[in-house]
């Protein structure tokens, strides 16, 4: 079976998208490597933009400079994974806050909103 994925992938012409879904994982498991196991909770690895960057959600500021300081230790793994899918970069982005709860996007915090009038 292991042989025949390959083509099938080809055929359905998802053989990018097969490669994405390696370099996020292999991004997941080489953030948990540097930083350890609870560390996926704070940043996860979501996209590939169509320039090569790889995109991470970082739940702060903080995370996301952690990662840009170890940005040149995690491309060659990562790099590794993506096969024919050229990786240039992170692109780190702030995650979205999710209420526990419900799982859906909490409302906007009204102390951060512009007053219009």
């Amino acid at each position: 079976i292991r042989s025949l994925l390959p083509g099938a992938a080809r055929r359905a012409g998802i053989t990018r998208d097969l490669v994405i879904t390696d370099v996020l994982r292999a991004c997941q498991a080489e953030l948990t490597r540097i930083f350890g196991p609870r560390y996926t909770m704070f940043a996860d690895a979501i996209a590939v933009r169509p320039d090569g960057a790889l995109v991470i959600s970082c739940r702060s500021p903080a995370v996301a400079q952690t990662i840009r300081m170890q940005e040149l230790r995690m491309l060659p793994v990562i790099r590794a994974a993506a096969r024919d899918l050229k990786i240039t970069r992170l692109h780190l982005i702030p995650r979205q806050r999710i209420t526990e709860d419900t799982g859906l996007p909490a409302a906007p915090d009204p102390r951060t909103i512009a007053d219009d009038g």
